[in-house]
């Protein structure tokens, strides 16, 4: 960190420790440079979960697990919030200073592999395409016609706003398919 010169790692925990096992401390430099090795971090450790990348909505990245868009029984829908947060995350700074657990979509994707439950992860801030839209293209274009069974979502921020607005502008299909949300 050129903030305060400490080499800083997640430890087994995925708390963001320096070699003393210190987390980050006053004059810790959390920019974009950080921010940008931490979503890539954490967009590498959603690969090695399985996790696959598809585009939409002009070259848009989003995450999925392999049958997500193939009539899963189950999905689970990841939606962050505004800001300089792309898929994967929730905050950059709940990250550095609290752990991936608190910050990172990590705890739902092990937790949906237990219960057998697809994954899409959306990506809302990642160009300037309306936020909402994007939402809406990833459900009107991909999941709604992929014969999903039951959907939950859990939506960060604005994310929920996002999902409001979907439900009010799709209520039958939300009765008939969603289960619940969680903002």
């Amino acid at each position: 960190d050129p903030g305060t010169g400490k080499t800083f790692s997640f430890n087994e925990n995925g708390l963001f420790v320096d070699s003393e096992g210190n987390g980050p401390q006053k004059g810790f430099k959390n920019d974009n440079n950080f921010s940008d090795w931490l979503h890539s971090y954490v967009q590498q450790k959603l690969l090695e979960e399985g996790l696959l990348i598809k585009e939409v909505s002009n070259n848009v990245p989003i995450f999925h697990t392999p049958d997500a868009f193939n009539g899963a029984k189950k999905l689970l829908v990841l939606i962050c919030g505004i800001g300089r947060i792309m898929a994967g995350l929730w905050s950059v700074g709940v990250c550095a200073y609290h752990g991936l657990n608190a910050g990172s979509v990590l705890p739902c994707i092990y937790e949906a592999k237990k219960r057998n439950m697809e994954v899409v992860i959306l990506n809302p801030n990642y160009s300037k395409l309306s936020m909402l839209f994007h939402t809406e293209t990833v459900f009107n274009e991909l999941i709604i016609p992929s014969n999903v069974e039951r959907v939950w979502i859990i939506a960060h921020s604005m994310g929920g706003s996002y999902t409001c607005s979907f439900i009010s502008k799709n209520p039958q299909w939300c009765i008939e398919h969603l289960s619940a949300f969680a903002l």
